[in-house]
């Protein structure tokens, strides 16, 4: 699932869903208690719109409950690693969408806390008015893990690459950082957040130009490399 925390300009529908949020407030103690910034956590979540909290209060609970599972996993020295998600986006009584898919590969080095690899995404925007319109993210990247828990990896890294269709190209770059919970040896779920940057060219790259925060949740698959 891919959340872009920027949104294209347009009518925003306001939520309505009162007992929804509420029913979120009620839930936010029993998940936030499993971590040691609950006061900081819950002021965060306070803020947030109630899409944003169901979407990061299930990952919450999906990582709570399966980093339960006394799983030894973490990333091997020469593993070969994908990842994937997806969205599909269309609001009720509208003739416009968005569709998106996002998918990575990985090796980590002999030092398994590095890794390389890129980003392939593509998404689309389509409007009965108007033609559609797409474009795809082309980008390499390293991230760094910290290699502290058994099954409970965070990372963070950089990336920089393009974005084209048939009518464009546009330069991208940032930093990135995310966590993985590994449910097997080799299988994931996933969080990545990322700040992308445009630039047409390198010296254009600033707070000024066009930016986007981006948060991905999905999973992963490790495969090969040496096992300790």
């Amino acid at each position: 699932m891919h959340i872009p925390l920027k949104t294209p300009e347009g009518d925003l529908r306001q939520c309505r869903a009162i007992s929804s949020k509420a029913s979120l407030n009620q839930s936010l103690p029993a998940i936030t208690s499993r971590w040691p910034a609950q006061g900081v956590i819950s002021q965060i979540m306070d803020k947030l719109s109630v899409d944003m909290r169901k979407a990061i209060l299930g990952l919450a609970a999906a990582l709570g409950i399966l980093g339960v599972a006394e799983v030894h996993a973490q990333p091997r020295p020469g593993a070969h690693e994908v990842s994937g998600a997806g969205s599909f986006f269309r609001p009720i009584g509208s003739g416009s969408g968005a569709f998106n898919v996002d998918g990575t590969y990985g090796y980590s080095l002999a030092d398994p806390a590095i890794q390389v690899g890129f980003r392939q995404s593509f998404n689309l925007n389509h409007n009965d008015d108007s033609p559609d319109v797409w474009n795809a993210v082309t980008a390499p990247y390293m991230n760094y893990h910290f290699m502290g828990s058994e099954s409970f990896v965070p990372y963070a890294g950089a990336f920089v690459g393009a974005v084209w269709n048939d009518d464009d190209i546009t330069g991208t770059v940032g930093p990135q950082v995310g966590i993985k919970s590994y449910l097997t040896d080799s299988a994931f779920v996933m969080a990545n957040y990322r700040y992308e940057w445009f630039f047409e060219e390198i010296g254009d790259v600033n707070d000024r130009q066009d930016a986007n925060h981006a948060v991905t949740l999905g999973f992963g698959y490790q495969w090969g490399g040496a096992r300790s």
